[in-house]
């Protein structure tokens, strides 16, 4: 026993020694890991914080010069031809420009050598918008001839290659740092997978890697599958039970209402006017409507009722454990009455209405297929009649 019990604790020891060993080994890798993977996500965060910055200022700057010439073709173009359009180029791009000057400058605050070029940029831009508005007005005016003879100048077309030499700089500049930037990222890079080892880093990396996609993937699988269920049986526009789960419920409904000797109602209706409200407003605001009408349904009717959608403009509510034909009635004409106030639809008030049939179980069938046409049939009946009604089944 006492050998035992020794060679035990001699295993229980070396298991423990491996475990900690192990563990220490484990503590010091995460700590090289750790170092490592700062240094390079800190250089990779300022370099993109610093790529961003100038990809904005390089974007800025070619708005600049993309507004520039808007104003100096839409100043040329209608002193050459008159043409007014030519005018709506020129104010739509002398409205922006000042705004993208402010933007640089913004950007290039703490690099004195950009400030630079851009106060010479402050100062040239706003001296060409004033004679090429002077050319402009001269135009406006009817001395056509002068305006052209301003236009030809050799002084006019030297003040807009300063300002585009000015606006090259900046962008030469910027892409000279910007090569700067992603070289010393590149460094980064570079310096971590010698200083760590490309085979140790490469299966950490894999194994959290490949344990945070399976688990996003089984994440994902029960996303889709609960989503595949919810289309499989519900309206994709309006949420509602689709024919499917509809013909589902109402087998349930029936079988229920004949174990337990009530009545079932089924109420098939259809929208009048919502042709023409997606002729005159578009199919957008058909949409919009169609949802605003499955809203009013639902509230309509209890939370055990069903409320289906069977395409275009054409739903069904199902009245389960009705007492008697006047329950089924009477929420035949609520939904008339609710479904006739005003809908707010893109900004504006839309009047419908609603025609609908009525079937129930058992006077009319103790089939869903027999309850649903019975209830079509009367339902095209309501619009014989002239809509905006219901009517009961034969």
């Amino acid at each position: 026993m006492p050998i035992k019990n020794a060679i035990k604790a001699t295993k229980s020891w070396s298991f423990r020694k491996i475990l900690l060993s192990g563990l220490l080994a484990a503590c010091v890798a995460a700590i090289l890991l750790t170092g490592s993977i700062f240094h390079v996500t800190t250089t990779i965060m300022e370099t993109a914080s610093t790529v961003s910055h100038t990809y904005e200022l390089i974007g800025s700057i070619k708005k600049l010069q993309l507004d520039l010439a808007d104003i100096e073709s839409g100043e040329r173009g209608y002193v050459i031809t008159g043409d007014q359009n030519y005018l709506a180029t020129y104010n739509i791009a002398l409205r922006t420009i000042q705004n993208r000057i402010d933007a640089i400058a913004t950007l290039t605050a703490r690099n004195p050598a950009q400030r630079a070029r851009i106060s010479r940029i402050e100062r040239l831009v706003p001296a060409k918008l004033k004679t090429i508005q002077i050319i402009v007005d001269t135009r406006n005016a009817g001395a056509i001839d002068a305006a052209l003879l301003l236009v030809s100048m050799e002084q006019d077309k030297l003040e807009m290659n300063r300002i585009r030499a000015v606006l090259d700089q900046m962008k030469a500049a910027e892409s000279a740092f910007l090569t700067e930037q992603i070289a010393a990222r590149d460094d980064a890079y570079r310096n971590f997978w010698w200083s760590f080892g490309a085979l140790v880093s490469a299966m950490f990396a894999g194994a959290i890697w490949q344990y945070r996609q399976l688990r996003k993937i089984m994440r994902l699988k029960e996303e889709a599958e609960q989503r595949i269920l919810h289309l499989a049986e519900h309206d994709a526009l309006t949420g509602l039970a689709n024919r499917r789960l509809l013909r589902a419920r109402l087998d349930l409904g029936i079988a229920y209402a004949k174990r337990n000797g009530q009545m079932l109602a089924v109420i098939f209706l259809d929208l009048d006017g919502f042709k023409q409200v997606n002729d005159n407003l578009g199919h957008e605001a058909g949409d919009e409507l169609l949802k605003a009408v499955s809203q009013r349904l639902q509230q309509a009717v209890r939370s055990n009722d069903t409320v289906a959608r069977l395409g275009g403009d054409e739903f069904v509510v199902v009245l389960s454990e009705v007492a008697d034909l006047s329950v089924a009635t009477a929420v035949a004409n609520k939904l008339i009455q609710v479904l006739a106030l005003p809908h707010r639809i893109t900004g504006r008030d839309v009047q419908i209405s609603a025609s609908i049939g009525l079937s129930n179980y058992p006077n009319h069938g103790d089939i869903a297929d027999m309850l649903l046409s019975k209830a079509d049939k009367a339902l095209y009946q309501a619009k014989a009649a002239g809509k905006n009604r219901y009517k009961m089944a034969a």
